[in-house]
């Protein structure tokens, strides 16, 4: 099974090529959406079901 994880944290998209390998290595699929600093709420509820996880920075994380 691949997993599937969104990376919006700005500072790991910046280092993505030096962890790459150790997500290829794991079967884990990773989407980079644009981001300036942090996804909104509105950004997020959309997207999030399709994902088993995330790597975050400041993003509006709720209930919702």
């Amino acid at each position: 099974m691949k997993w599937k994880v969104l990376i919006s944290a700005p500072y790991m998209h910046m280092e993505i090529d030096k962890l790459s390998h150790i997500f290829e290595e794991n079967n884990i699929d990773i989407d980079l959406p644009p981001v300036k600093e942090r996804l909104s709420e509105a950004e997020l509820v959309p997207i999030i079901e399709k994902y088993d996880g995330i790597i975050c920075g400041d993003d509006s994380f709720t209930k919702k």
